[in-house]
């Protein structure tokens, strides 16, 4: 590949062009990249390509899997954390539409909030807003332990009806 030893000029430069296209894929560890340069240096000289043994191809079968199992335990990666982030995604294949509209339904419950913090602290700037504020919260809270105390008694007397023994018909 060197292109000092090439005495015809444009083989010279298409092998300097090779020389740093392999020299750049080795610096930044792309197999793919070496491969593919190692097969097109090979069709460029077909005396090499009959050469090539089996065991160079078993070899390069081997570290492209490998590469192939990194790249997979990648994208595992990468699609953890969308599910983790957008539960509302982890029913199915991830796709970038499904990915966009989770985002934007986080936004809106982001602005929602936001919104929300600004009327409390609206609220606090006034003490006499702020005082009707709590005692609607505290009426909205009284509601729901009185709506949950009366489903506890309704569960508790359909259990006891189901207990109580049943008195046969006679025939």
């Amino acid at each position: 590949m060197h292109s000092d030893r090439e005495p015809d000029a444009a083989r010279k430069a298409h092998k300097a062009t090779l020389l740093q296209r392999a020299n750049k894929a080795h610096a930044e560890q792309d197999l793919h990249t070496l491969l593919s340069l190692q097969l097109e240096i090979a069709m460029i000289d077909t005396a090499q390509l009959a050469g090539m043994a089996d065991a160079q191809f078993k070899m390069f079968s081997a570290a492209l899997k490998r590469q192939l199992r990194e790249v997979e335990h990648k994208i595992q990666g990468i699609e953890f954390g969308i599910r983790k982030s957008f539960p509302e995604v982890d029913d199915g294949a991830i796709h970038p539409q499904r990915i966009q509209r989770a985002f934007e339904a986080s936004l809106l419950g982001l602005d929602e909030a936001r919104q929300e913090i600004d009327d409390l602290l609206a609220r606090a700037a006034d003490p006499k807003a702020l005082k009707v504020w709590m005692r609607q919260q505290q009426w909205a809270q009284q509601d729901i332990e009185l709506d949950a105390a009366a489903a506890l008694e309704a569960f508790e007397r359909m259990v006891m009806a189901e207990l109580r023994p049943r008195k046969r018909r006679s025939r």
